[in-house]
């Protein structure tokens, strides 16, 4: 029998990091509140609100859309340059891949099975009858959320810290990338520039692969 060796585990954020686009945002055009729901996520990425706040106020505008809203956006969302590439050749050099989102399950896992990722990891809205009730619950509701998951993923995989890397864009991926052993920040806000070991700045995630190639392996 072939032994499988797991070399590591690639952490990637979902919105503006392995999709060009922000699912919370795509829904808020479909029920008429894009503007007001681009204003609290771009405070949000920056820092400049708090992140549990800002996803119960995002949320709240979502009250009413429906299950089938965001299967449908999540299929016609773009993918980042590279993804599918990227994803592949992680898992051919023997990493563990996986998302790690405050977005919505419905999409993430969808766009997680599209490019074929190991774990996906999100939260979800609440629905009353296939309809959205403005609340959302999950393992990624607070700041330091994302930190607490990627711990608990490296445990039950039984890999070091210093094995792990992580890709994102906003202020809410600061507790991964004090928790892995690499960071990337992704087009990403500059208080998470700051906190990175490297930052890349070109939508394209074949650059992620890479760094990763150059300073990991």
């Amino acid at each position: 029998m072939k032994v499988i060796i797991i070399k590591g585990l690639v952490v990637f954020d979902l919105d503006s990091t392995l999709i060009d686009a922000e699912i919370v945002d795509e829904l808020g055009e479909i029920c008429g509140r894009k503007g007001e729901i681009e204003d609290i996520t771009r405070k949000a990425m920056e820092g400049e609100l708090n992140y549990e706040e800002s996803l119960r106020q995002r949320v709240k505008h979502l009250e009413g859309i429906r299950r089938k809203d965001v299967k449908e956006t999540a299929d016609k969302v773009p993918l980042m340059d590279g993804a599918k590439k990227t994803i592949q050749e992680l898992q051919e050099m023997g990493y563990k891949t996986a998302i790690i989102t405050g977005s919505f399950k419905t999409a993430a896992q969808h766009i997680g099975n599209k490019l074929g990722i190991d774990i996906v990891v999100a939260n979800e809205l609440v629905y009353e009858d296939g309809c959205a009730t403005g609340q959302v619950e999950g393992p990624v509701t607070k700041s330091n959320s994302k930190g607490k998951v990627l711990k608990k993923l490296l445990s039950e995989l039984k890999i070091t810290n210093s094995s792990s890397i992580v890709v994102g864009d906003g202020a809410n991926d600061l507790s991964m990338f004090k928790v892995a052993g690499y960071s990337i920040a992704f087009n990403s806000s500059p208080i998470l520039t700051k906190k990175a070991d490297v930052a890349l700045n070109e939508k394209d995630l074949r650059n992620v692969l890479l760094k990763i190639r150059d300073n990991v392996c």
